[in-house]
């Protein structure tokens, strides 16, 4: 049913975008014959989409006045031109164009002649909403015939863009065009570099950008969905990584990992109000030793609800610079002053679906239900020993009733005998050793009550992970877990 679905909403959306504008017949325009397009009086040179040759079918132009290249669905389809150049010289290709969708737009190559360069639309406000930006800068340096082509790399949403023109203008010329080169993000004069959620690469199909003036990434629903950015350094040194941010009390304990190069900082975010109320925050310190290139990445490490956080930038501040930033830093979880450690659900790293914090004041995981997913903390040794783990849980009996089809009709279905639950079996692996232990159901998921499941020992000082996983079946519940405790053997 899913994918009947899907094609009629295509068409339904398809007839009604035909209907506004005008059009009862789309022209096709890789039915048409070259056109060789030669330059204008002022030496630029207009490429529209009606001159367009379409290489490939997901791609068609339409419009009632201006027309564009719509539907562009194909990271194989591309566009090109033939174009007659008198003038040599240095170009600046600006492109005017919109956006289906809230993310920016795909990656694009624009080959002209032997030249290429890279550009990434910007997300404006639908796809009515076009504006013309710079993709770069290109050296023509003999008159003749030439090839123009715009290529997609990739495809970061269902549609590419929607193109209007191509030009190529003088670099002599005023323009205020936007820049969507794709260039990394040069320091400012006080050396931060500022990452907008305007110019993010949005690695995934769970976030968005909102906002009209003002840009924001949210709707962000997924920890497999990353930001990037790419920056250009030329004053090496110590830096501070500062986060722009909003976030409700409801879906407070969202972690990400901000990795600079081969560097990585971890905030966990305290609310802010309502989505509307941004905070900035500081998530540590980085150091960058050299110039150069280098990426910026925003991963999601714990999502304990249904978002992870609305963001609008991420700056890199020279770590001299005074801030009025709070520490919102994720540092592992440390001993006590007896060694203990207490890994509560607010510390935990979890993905919010298979997984999710339950609760008011006092939090515990609930909803627990898959065997391929685990649940996460960060720890600190600074008195390394033996330890016993304990869990402190709520588990119910559970009763779960089966049916099989049983011949080809559907009609033909049984029930199986009823499965009792009144276990769960999990892992608990730290430092390469691992415990397995089953926990008995009590008298429901309110419950709790403390047992203990093995020990182990950490023989060093140190950082580490203590992971935790089900053996259960995918869907089946494992517990309420409300903590995990390491306590030194001999302070039981």
């Amino acid at each position: 049913m899913r994918p009947t679905i899907k094609i009629f909403l295509k068409i339904s959306f398809g007839l009604i975008a035909l209907i506004g504008f005008g059009v009862t017949h789309p022209v096709y325009a890789d039915n048409k014959a070259p056109h060789l397009v030669r330059q204008a009086d002022d030496q630029s040179i207009t490429l529209s989409a009606t001159d367009a040759i379409i290489r490939g079918p997901n791609a068609r132009l339409e419009g009632a006045g201006v027309k564009g290249i719509m539907w562009w669905t194909n990271v194989d389809t591309y566009l090109q031109w033939e174009v007659s150049v008198q003038k040599t010289g240095r170009y600046r290709i600006e492109m005017t164009y919109a956006i289906v969708g809230n993310n920016n737009g795909s990656p694009l190559a624009i080959m002209v002649g032997d030249q290429v360069v890279k550009a990434i639309p910007k997300a404006g406000n639908g796809f009515n909403d076009f504006k013309t930006a710079k993709a770069g800068e290109v050296i023509i340096s003999k008159p003749g015939d030439l090839e123009v082509m715009v290529k997609p790399l990739s495809k970061s949403q269902e549609f590419v863009i929607i193109l209007r023109s191509l030009v190529l203008v003088p670099v002599e010329t005023p323009g205020n065009a936007i820049d969507i080169s794709g260039n990394p993000t040069k320091q400012s004069a006080d050396g931060s570099i500022k990452l907008d959620a305007a110019d993010a690469d949005i690695d995934g199909m769970n976030a968005q950008m909102e906002g009209r003036d003002e840009k924001n990434i949210g709707f962000w629903r997924d920890v497999d969905t990353s930001l990037i950015w790419s920056i250009n350094v030329e004053k090496p040194g110590d830096y501070r990584v500062e986060l722009n941010y909003s976030l409700m009390r409801s879906y407070e304990g969202s972690k990400v990992a901000v990795s600079v190069g081969d560097q990585t900082v971890k905030a966990k975010f305290k609310p802010t109000g309502k989505w509307s109320d941004y905070k900035t925050g500081k998530a540590g310190e980085v150091t960058i030793s050299k110039p150069g290139d280098f990426s910026v990445v925003v991963k999601p490490l714990s999502k304990p609800w249904g978002f992870v956080i609305n963001l609008r930038s991420v700056t890199l501040v020279p770590a001299e610079m005074p801030t009025k930033a709070t520490d919102i830093s994720d540092k592992p979880v440390t001993q006590a002053t007896d060694g203990t450690l207490k890994l509560t659900p607010n510390d935990a790293e979890l993905d919010g679906q298979s997984a999710r914090l339950e609760g008011g004041d006092k939090k515990y995981i609930a909803w627990w239900n898959s065997p391929s997913k685990f649940l996460k903390w960060p720890i600190r040794i600074d008195k390394p020993g033996t330890f016993t783990v304990r869990l402190t849980y709520a588990l119910s009996t559970t009763t779960s009733n089966n049916l099989v089809q049983v011949g080809p009709e559907q009609a033909n279905v049984t029930a199986l005998p009823p499965t009792v639950s009144d276990s769960s079996e999990v892992t608990i692996n730290v430092n390469g050793q691992t415990i397995t232990a089953t926990f008995k159901a009590g008298k429901g998921l309110s419950d709790f009550k403390t047992e203990q499941a093995g020990e182990i020992t950490i023989d060093q000082p140190g950082d580490y992970e203590v992971v935790l996983k089900s053996t259960k079946e995918l869907g089946a519940h494992v517990m309420n877990l409300d903590a995990v405790t390491l306590i030194p053997v001999g302070k039981n």
